[in-house]
């Protein structure tokens, strides 16, 4: 194999012999030190192969046999060159294109997406171009291992992952399994502490022994389960705790709302610019700035298919909505409106735990407009759950 690469480099020829001493020729080319090789014997002539610059001296052997060498085919790099000669311009594109396409495929195309239901496909692309699996990567630095870990670091959600690799695509395969939970560590003797102020309605108690009881009036940081138990010989031992204890608390919600405001409209001036991504790079496609003043913005990106595979090519194009801004004046019902929403919306976010949802059973409203602003207070009665876990300190 590599005898015949040495001879297609160097160029070779494939000729005739005719006349009367053929069997003369190939002697005295052989004694001469001449190399032939695939010498055949045809009805009318002899055929044989020899390098390029060796058959030019062949002559005196042929003169001296008196036959009649014909070149009958041309063979290897110097006569391609030669043929090419005056097409340098094609001949060095083709060599271009071939050593892109020698580049290109050794790195990551595309990236596909499988077996994912909830989560977004692009948000896992995003998540395993920092993980290290992304666009244009060469595919040698691609570490499968790696990036799996990452991902099920990234996405509990996830099950098992993993990432093959076929061609220039990289797919990422995964199972979406059950959200695994906190493990409680139930080796670590607790009580049970109050969180705020209120009035015990209901208690649940798995582990510990109750300090309070329904009906009780507690307050902030005041035990209500306690960890240690003590049996009827005065032993004592030490439990986590663990209850749901609800109660009636009390909690004001206020908001403060400005009446002079800015409310934005489409002006229907719209500014698009688009941009070309090739391996990662962008490309801009558009000579636009960013529009000046107010604007709502929107991507639209496009992946090049070809033939049912994306290429590593996407056609990005921002779209700008300018907005106009304009001065409005609330009234007192809008701004209410307005008030009670976040109002609502902090209420969520505070009565909601871990064990249960919280709930306002009344509220005392309180409002006032002054210095330009409207303002309102909720004083609201909740039931919630005000058990808090905490860690029993021993001493040396």
């Amino acid at each position: 194999m590599v005898l015949k690469i040495i001879r297609w480099v160097f160029g070779y020829v494939s000729f005739s012999i005719t006349g009367k001493g053929p069997e003369r020729f190939l002697n005295l080319a052989a004694r001469d030190g001449f190399c032939l090789w695939d010498i055949q014997k045809k009805e009318d002539c002899h055929q044989a192969r020899i390098t390029r610059k060796e058959y030019r001296n062949l002559r005196v052997s042929a003169r001296k046999a008196k036959v009649i060498l014909r070149v009958e085919k041309r063979y290897g790099l110097p006569f391609l060159l030669k043929k090419w000669k005056g097409k340098r311009g094609l001949l060095y594109g083709t060599g271009g294109a071939i050593a892109v396409l020698i580049l290109l495929s050794m790195r990551v195309w595309s990236i596909d997406v499988v077996g994912n239901e909830t989560l977004s496909a692009y948000d896992i692309k995003q998540a395993a171009a920092e993980c290290g699996l992304y666009q244009g990567m060469l595919k040698k630095d691609l570490e499968p291992r790696l990036v799996q870990q990452r991902l099920m670091a990234r996405f509990p959600e996830i099950g098992w992952v993993a990432i093959n690799t076929w061609g220039n695509t990289a797919t990422i395969r995964l199972d979406e399994g059950l959200k695994i939970p906190e493990v409680e560590d139930t080796d670590k003797a607790t009580n049970i502490m109050s969180t705020m102020d209120g009035q015990i309605v209901r208690m649940d108690v798995y582990h510990g022994m109750p300090e309070v009881q329904i009906g009780d009036a507690v307050t902030e940081g005041q035990l209500l389960i306690s960890g240690i138990n003590q049996s009827e010989k005065g032993e004592e031992s030490f439990v986590h705790a663990s209850a749901k204890i609800m109660a009636k608390t009390r909690r004001i919600f206020s908001v403060e709302i400005p009446l002079e405001q800015i409310k934005e409209e489409p002006s229907g001036e719209v500014l698009t610019r688009r941009s070309l991504s090739v391996f990662g790079a962008d490309l801009p496609l558009s000579l636009q700035g960013l529009p000046e003043g107010s604007y709502t913005r929107t991507v639209e990106s496009k992946p090049l298919i070809l033939n049912g595979v994306e290429l590593p090519v996407t056609f990005h194009e921002e779209i700008f909505t300018l907005q106009n801004q304009i001065p409005i004046t609330l009234t007192k019902e809008e701004a209410k409106a307005k008030a009670m929403e976040e109002i609502k919306k902090k209420q969520e976010e505070v009565l909601k735990n871990d064990l249960e949802d919280g709930k306002v059973l009344s509220f005392t409203e309180r409002e006032r407009v002054e210095n330009g602003s409207y303002f309102l207070e909720l004083d609201c009665v909740c039931e919630e759950n005000i058990a808090v876990e905490q860690e029993i300190l021993f001493g040396n």
